[in-house]
């Protein structure tokens, strides 16, 4: 095969390796929760009721949450939720998917600090999975909330799919789980991993060809 085919090959087995993760992709609308309408003002929160829309991309719901911009210490930005607002809520956003398409969704969770140390749980569905998170502090401030990252694997069964975060604190009004920094991005399939190393292998032949027949100055 000449070099410039296996060269070509190689580059189209990476395109067509890209374009397969560039079709499965998928985006959280305001994961940070930065933008919205009615926003609270620096160092306070507004409680947010069962259907609300304030907050860009999310609807609520349950009860209520408390929209918080730099109340306490935010994973990204100013702004975070807390889902416990005056009662057990929670908060969902529809995205689109690609059916059959294994997906991460990654969250950062952290508790309201106002009562503790305890431990702050909630419930995370998405597709075909649900999952408990839950999170103990014994030193959370509003200067130090102590984040973590959690994540959430699940198959795509539509073209869309419903992300769902609610709390499960018994703590009811009004201190429960935090949450911030929402991200989703797509697993790639063992089939696509394979695509794109048989591409760099086979530039990586081409190039080894092409050192091996030039001529020695």
């Amino acid at each position: 095969m000449k070099l410039a085919t296996i060269l070509q090959a190689g580059v189209a087995a990476i395109a067509i390796s890209f374009s397969a993760a560039a079709a499965s992709a998928a985006t959280i609308a305001n994961g940070d929760f930065e933008l919205g309408q009615n926003n609270p003002g620096p160092g306070g929160f507004s409680t947010l009721y069962n259907g609300a829309t304030d907050i860009a991309g999310w609807t609520v719901t349950g009860h209520s949450v408390d929209w918080i911009n730099g109340y306490w210490q935010a994973a990204s930005g100013t702004h975070s939720v807390d889902l416990n607002g005056l009662g057990l809520g929670g908060i969902s956003q529809t995205i689109s998917t690609t059916p059959g398409q294994t997906y991460k969704l990654t969250f950062s969770m952290s508790g309201n600090p106002d009562v503790g140390p305890d431990t702050r749980t909630m419930q995370v569905s998405a597709g075909n999975a649900s999952a408990p998170f839950s999170y103990t502090f014994t030193s959370n401030d509003h200067s130090n909330m102590n984040w973590v990252t959690d994540s959430l694997l699940f198959t795509a069964t539509g073209q869309t799919t419903t992300i769902n975060f609610a709390s499960t604190s018994q703590q009811n009004c009004c201190w429960g789980p935090a949450l911030d920094n929402v991200s989703i991005s797509a697993v790639p399939e063992p089939a696509t991993w394979s695509m794109a190393i048989m591409g760099f292998g086979l530039i990586g032949l081409a190039l080894r060809r092409r050192l091996a027949y030039a001529p020695v100055a």
